[in-house]
């Protein structure tokens, strides 16, 4: 029986930072909270949730994991690419 794998290829724009700030809010986490608990400077949480920098694929990783997230649910849906490749 076939099996898919999908791949998602992370970049950096692609993350909906409206979407990691309502998970976090959702949880009554305070940016410093999250930056403790996934090891992400709180300026940099601060600065993606303002729009005013980016987060790495690795930090929004460790971001979602932290908010029990996987990775694709911060990913905005306009600009998300993903890879399939059938086994």
């Amino acid at each position: 029986m076939p099996v898919a794998i999908v791949f998602v290829k992370l970049r950096t724009r692609d993350f909906d930072m409206t979407k990691l700030k309502a998970a976090r809010i959702e949880q009554r986490m305070t940016q410093v909270d999250l930056a403790f608990h996934s090891r992400v400077a709180p300026t940099d949480i601060s600065k993606a949730e303002n729009g005013m920098a980016r987060l790495y694929p690795r930090q929004a990783e460790r971001l979602a994991r932290v908010l029990g997230l996987a990775p694709t649910e911060l990913l905005d849906p306009a600009e998300q690419t993903v890879e399939a490749r059938l086994t």
